[in-house]
């Protein structure tokens, strides 16, 4: 997978004490690869494929990229790559 692959996005995913969704702030391209400095995917997976923790000291810079609120310290953040998949039942 990678950033070209169709209906690709990304986000900074909140989930509370309970484990549930509690917030999503959508990641565009520009921020993601501006994020890679603060919160680094792994060698093999540099479009953030795969969910990552974002450790709390990371907290005002990833705020400061994607220009959000400050974070919950509530909540435990994530940031996480899905791909959108459609299909048509012609």
């Amino acid at each position: 997978m990678s950033s070209t692959d169709p209906g690709m996005k990304w986000a900074l995913a909140g989930f509370g004490a309970d484990e549930w969704l509690c917030s999503e702030h959508p990641i565009n391209k520009d921020q993601l690869v501006k994020l890679r400095s603060v919160v680094p995917p792994a060698a093999d997976d540099p479009w953030y494929v795969h969910s990552y923790p974002v450790p709390r000291e990371a907290w005002p810079a990833v705020a400061g990229i994607l220009e959000c609120a400050p974070l919950d310290p509530e909540v435990e953040y994530f940031i996480e790559g899905s791909t959108a998949w459609s299909c048509s039942l012609d």
